[in-house]
């Protein structure tokens, strides 16, 4: 029952979450936590921090976390292959439809996409305030999360540099 559940749960995931990565978190916390109580808050903001800093896209990352803590190695496999499997199907629906009926027609899918860019933006900034609400909360995570962010915008540090010394940084403040 549990493995169907997480099929379910991630193959609407995967069926809503346009845009992928951090744009599936609302999406992912709301199943998840709201319907399912599968994780707590704080729980779901380390397996979103594991995700964010392992390779992949992020979404498919917390799938796979979060079905490996409901279901084992099963449970990870059923939720990854569920979030993944709409994108599959739909790809190739649109990519069947674009060669048959659109060909000539580059303009309606510059439209489309065009279109999508404020959904997807929307959904990243509800994941940011989210998981900002419940990770930053006394002065020194703020401090790490402001010096995080400058150093993202004013300097070219590959972000995994930053992701490490904010988490460096945690320890040092933390301990």
């Amino acid at each position: 029952m549990i493995f169907w559940q997480l099929f379910i749960s991630f193959f609407k995931i995967g069926i809503f979450s346009f845009g992928g990565g951090y744009a599936t978190i609302p999406l992912i916390e709301k199943e998840i936590i709201a319907t399912h109580h599968w994780l707590t808050l704080p729980q779901f903001c380390q397996v979103v921090a594991v995700a964010g800093m392992t390779p992949g896209p992020v979404g498919i990352n917390c799938a796979t976390f979060v079905g490996y803590r409901i279901g084992g190695v099963i449970g990870s496999t059923i939720a990854t292959i569920a979030v993944v499997l709409p994108s599959i199907i739909i790809v190739s629906l649109l990519y069947y439809i674009f060669k048959k009926y659109l060909a000539k027609g580059e303009e309606a899918v510059k439209v489309f996409f065009s279109a999508m860019a404020p959904v997807v933006l929307s959904l990243v900034l509800t994941a940011a305030i989210s998981i900002a609400m419940e990770g930053i909360k006394d002065p020194r995570s703020i401090f790490i999360a402001i010096a995080a962010f400058i150093l993202s915008i004013a300097t070219k540090l590959n972000i995994l540099f930053i992701l490490a010394g904010a988490g460096l940084a945690g320890l040092i403040l933390y301990l």
